[in-house]
């Protein structure tokens, strides 16, 4: 049987492939996390008859929460620096940060997973180009806008930028 963390990270990356799988697009683990990267979403060939580039990719790093920290307009979320210092490098295939937001694990059952009950209740952010921690601080407490719903649609316009040479979150 699964702990507790187990079961979340489990159903964060269900969470991801259900998005991945109704937009056509594939998902898959890396063989080790050591780039922060708990999964991939990938296309095969060009998005559309339109796209520059074939083939886009975009990396995930994938937590979840049964306590979000709201506060205004976003989401607080403390990550660690080794995690930050990777989703901020420039990178050839994008990275965001997800978090999703989830019931705590003792009063969830298995039909929780209906995507029509859950879309909408993870979160992104790109954090590319945000400024280094300072020597000595080893997490940072970073804020995902509560607007940056990870859908299905969100998902796609994410692929469909990378697929032309925007930045990820190109109109988002």
């Amino acid at each position: 049987m699964l702990d507790a963390n187990a079961l979340k990270e489990e159903i964060s990356y269900s969470y991801a492939q259900i998005l991945a799988t109704r937009c056509g697009f594939s998902i898959g683990r890396p063989h080790r996390d050591n780039d922060s990267v708990d999964c991939f979403i990938t296309y095969n060939g060009k998005l559309s008859n339109l796209s520059v580039n074939s083939s886009p990719q975009i990396n995930i790093q994938l937590k979840s929460t049964a306590s979000p920290q709201w506060a205004n307009n976003s989401i607080k979320y403390q990550i660690r620096k080794k995690n930050y210092d990777d989703l901020i490098a420039r990178s050839f295939v994008s990275k965001i940060f997800v978090l999703f937001v989830m019931p705590e694990i003792k009063t969830m059952c298995c039909r929780y997973l209906n995507i029509s009950k859950i879309n909408g209740i993870a979160y992104w952010v790109h954090l590319c180009g945000m400024a280094p921690l300072p020597i000595g601080q080893e997490s940072k407490l970073i804020d995902i806008p509560k607007k940056n719903k990870f859908t299905q649609k969100a998902l796609y316009t994410m692929m469909d930028n990378i697929s032309n040479d925007r930045g990820v979150d190109y109109g988002l």
